[in-house]
């Protein structure tokens, strides 16, 4: 009887031994499902990194890769120019005067600042002086001015205006008398400082100094003009 009732004691300590087992079965399996997704994802992280340093080690290699044919293709521009002007005859120097003339003021008159600027700015505003003191008559006539103070006069001023200036050369013709005429597309930048240099009837009627509706429309445009120079 003794035994019997031992053994009904014991029965379910090892019912509940075997269900805890399980359930430890069952946690581990848990933790390892959640470990092996861990892992799983930081595996996809690593290759996902990988494979986006690959690709920005391509696009690194296609824009050093451009850079170079756009400097190659700048330095064949360069060489046919300058085998260009060298074809013209003397008697036809004049197409080479325009055509340097557009390239040296095609962004303007290069700034110069209090502290020295760029030495590169510096040297491009002194070889454009030097230009026009060495190829425009003491004479010419620019707009309603005369000699090539007035020109460099005009061009600081709408290098200081107007931003992003840009002077594009679209053609050179010989005209009438062997007028050479050139065609150019000019494009600017509206600020608010044009506005107050060159436009200051838009700025508002009241004393506050401010921008008028138009004008605050204006600023942030840009405007292509078309334009024509005549060299004789």
């Amino acid at each position: 009887m003794i035994s019997a009732l031992r053994e009904k004691i014991q029965v379910p300590g090892v019912a509940a031994t075997s269900e805890s087992t399980s359930r430890d079965g069952q946690l581990k399996a848990m933790v390892d499902l959640i470990i092996a997704d861990k892992l799983r994802l930081r595996e996809l992280r690593r290759v996902r990194q990988i494979r986006y340093r690959k690709k920005k080690d391509d696009y690194a290699d296609r824009l050093d890769e451009g850079n170079k044919q756009l400097q190659v293709e700048i330095e064949k521009h360069k060489e046919r120019r300058r085998l260009a002007l060298a074809a013209v005859p003397a008697k036809e120097s004049g197409w080479s005067v325009a055509v340097e003339y557009f390239r040296l003021f095609q962004f303007g008159l290069q700034e110069t600042s209090a502290s020295g600027g760029c030495p590169l700015s510096e040297s491009q505003r002194r070889a454009q002086i030097a230009f026009l003191k060495a190829t425009m008559a003491p004479g010419i006539l620019y707009n309603t001015e005369c000699g090539a103070k007035a020109i460099i006069g005009n061009w600081y001023y709408i290098s200081q205006w107007f931003s992003e200036f840009d002077m594009e050369l679209n053609a050179l013709e010989t005209g009438v008398s062997g007028t050479l005429v050139a065609k150019t597309n000019t494009t600017i930048a509206i600020t608010e400082h044009t506005i107050r240099k060159v436009f200051p009837h838009l700025l508002s009627s009241d004393d506050s100094g401010g921008l008028s509706p138009i004008a605050r429309e204006l600023v942030g445009r840009t405007l292509v003009m078309k334009g024509t120079s005549r060299f004789e």
